[in-house]
């Protein structure tokens, strides 16, 4: 019974699948067919028609609903098999990550088929909330960033918001000098290198109030001993500006933190660590705001069990924060009415795919037939700050990443395949006159 059980899990995964195929497809069609209309008759009404696509019920589908259901699904499945699984268990980080880390590119017509098969093994990571109370609240918000030292971790989950959402918004700002002082630090593996990012999570209109996470990472090379880290703290949006500029009072801005009684005390002692090391990084290294990554990001892992944690983020956005001279007033990042180039945007056109294994050699068997079916390909220390300086900023990096010159290969091929199959339909179009 439990075995058909899961066969009836499977198609209904499957199922899922084939409505992606079916949105994509038609979605396509659609533009296609519109676009040979104007091609046919001089008019400009594709790209109008296709926005408005989104509103139609074949088309406006929020998958994030159905892969959470499929999720749960799988996991009242995975309880009913093991004794040891209980739905009441609740995901904790362990005290620290030694972990083993593969990324991967996947194709976005495979992150449907990706996930369905992710859920069988694996459920959604909430942070806080047991199998139980997720049936119960429907609100499964992936804790995204835990693995930072000095937070308490009630007050991290403050950074999400979660209603029926699978997958959560992450903002980050890249800080570099404008000779790139740190990307070359980081590519080339310096040991100590330091790389300064303000995070933010979910939309920013610029409130006042909004979190923002001053983090700082370090690397250590393996035979040094040490581990690489991340560690970060936390500023109002109000006070950002003036931190970087160095006029922000550090001193006063935790005393008043101690004086309301937010965080634990070794809390605000990490943080103001930090919050020091930064303003002197930025200060010193005259380091400003240099690119910006925006993506959506969710995670996967067993409530009882560190071995294996996925973490995927999609449609990720790659934007040029470089001012000559730094940001000399506020707002202290762009905004939404900001005028920009064509060129300061980048659309990552892969989903990227992140394992990390806890004291075991290999993944599992059924994660390593995923990623032959979907063809994911794996890049080897792959970057996303590295990846956006190297197509913002080509001119400040003496150095490019490693899979730059085979994404550039990808990329070429796929310009040029599209470039020759808008060349056929205008060969094609018949005369009119």
């Amino acid at each position: 019974e439990i075995e058909n059980k899961a066969a009836n899990i499977r198609e209904l995964g499957q199922q899922i699948v084939h409505l992606d195929s079916f949105v994509r497809l038609n979605y396509v069609g659609f533009q296609t067919l519109t676009e040979k209309f104007d091609d046919l008759l001089g008019t400009a009404g594709s790209a109008l028609f296709v926005s408005g696509l989104h509103c139609e019920p074949f088309c406006n589908i929020r998958f994030d609903d159905i892969l959470i259901l499929l999720g749960l699904a799988w996991a009242l499945w995975r309880t009913a098999q093991s004794t040891e699984q209980s739905k009441d268990a609740t995901w904790k980080p362990p005290e620290s990550f030694i972990r083993n880390t593969s990324k991967y590119w996947v194709a976005p017509e495979n992150v449907v088929l990706l996930k369905t098969r992710i859920v069988e093994h694996l459920p959604y990571l909430i942070f806080g909330a047991s199998q139980t109370e997720q049936e119960k609240l429907l609100e499964p918000f992936a804790l995204l960033d835990l693995e930072y030292d000095g937070l308490d971790d009630q007050k991290a989950l403050s950074a999400y918001s979660g209603t029926m959402e699978e997958s959560q918004l992450l903002s980050s700002v890249y800080f570099d000098s404008p000779e790139a002082t740190s990307y070359q630090e980081r590519i080339r593996r310096e040991e100590g290198a330091r790389l300064v990012r303000f995070r933010w999570y979910g939309e920013n209109s610029q409130e006042p109030d909004k979190e923002i996470y001053v983090e700082r990472k370090i690397h250590h090379e393996g035979w040094g001993g040490k581990k690489s880290a991340k560690e970060r703290c936390v500023i109002p949006q109000e006070d950002i500006f003036d931190f970087m500029k160095g006029k922000f009072d550090i001193d006063g801005y935790f005393k008043q933190l101690e004086e309301q009684g937010m965080y634990s005390e070794k809390a605000r002692k990490n943080m103001k660590g930090i919050a020091v090391e930064v303003n002197k990084l930025i200060q010193d290294k005259k380091l400003q705001p240099i690119i910006r990554t925006s993506y959506y990001r969710c995670a996967f892992q067993l409530a009882t069990d560190n071995k294996v944690r996925i973490s995927l983020d999609t449609q990720m956005s790659l934007l040029n924060e470089y001012m000559a001279g730094g940001h000399q007033n506020k707002p202290w990042c762009h905004i939404a009415s900001d005028s920009l180039q064509r060129d300061d945007v980048y659309r990552f056109p892969y989903a990227i795919l992140e394992i990390k294994l806890q004291d075991v050699s290999e993944a599992p068997l059924w994660l390593r037939q995923t990623l032959n079916d979907i063809s994911a390909i794996q890049v080897h220390k792959f970057s996303k700050f590295q990846h956006a300086m190297a197509f913002l900023h080509p001119q400040r990096v003496p150095i490019l990443p490693h899979w730059h010159k085979d994404f550039l290969e990808w990329q070429n091929k796929k310009d040029d395949a599209e470039a020759n199959f808008r060349r056929r339909k205008k060969l094609s179009r018949p005369d009119c006159e």
